[in-house]
């Protein structure tokens, strides 16, 4: 084995941090798993169930200041969307670009009324892919996983780069599909699969 994991929490990193105080309980864990973010590192993690993504973005962007944010997801909760937009409010997101499946239409129509009138774009697509992008100045963050933005219950993975051209690569695709610019070749809203499931 290369490397041990703890018995609940777990993220892959080459840095251990001193601890800070905490602002919550969920603070607490991510400050143990991921520490203080670093330049040219990579976090492979997995959760069971502690922490959800619009968590660890608050953590994230704490560290690293105001950034825009870029996303995709399969589905939003309202607790999600509620976070994002107050912290767009309070300054510690600068804006909001989001490509959401379809089927928010249907689960959460009030999240994506509000996210409509909340965020800067917003494009509903078929979209099964979850990938989140923070950008400043200084930063790039890019997140890539298992989990929406949901309080979900089970085991998920992801990982972390703090890459620019990781980062590029995601907001790129992300946001020719928001602007409808086809980036896989065609109208992914109109998609047919050929029968495929």
């Amino acid at each position: 084995m290369l490397f041990d994991l703890p018995t609940t929490e777990s993220a892959i990193q080459t840095t251990t941090t001193a601890q800070n105080p905490k602002i919550s309980p969920i603070d607490a864990i991510l400050e143990d798993v991921f520490g203080t973010i670093k330049q040219g590192h990579d976090y492979p993690f997995a959760t069971g169930a502690l922490w959800s993504t619009h968590e660890l973005m608050a953590y994230i962007l704490r560290q690293i200041g105001p950034a825009h944010i870029v996303f995709s997801t399969w589905s939003i909760a309202t607790s999600a969307c509620d976070r994002l937009i107050s912290m767009q409010s309070s300054g510690e997101i600068l804006s909001i670009s989001a490509l959401v499946d379809w089927r928010v239409q249907v689960r959460t129509p009030g999240v994506l009324t509000l996210a409509k009138h909340a965020f800067s774009n917003i494009r509903v697509s078929s979209c099964h892919a979850k990938a989140f992008v923070m950008q400043n100045d200084n930063w790039n963050i890019s997140i890539v996983g298992s989990a929406n933005l949901t309080n979900n219950p089970r085991i998920e993975c992801g990982h972390m780069s703090t890459s620019k051209t990781v980062a590029d690569f995601h907001k790129s695709w992300i946001i020719a599909e928001i602007n409808n610019s086809k980036p896989f070749g065609m109208d992914m809203r109109k998609a047919k699969h050929d029968g495929r499931t």
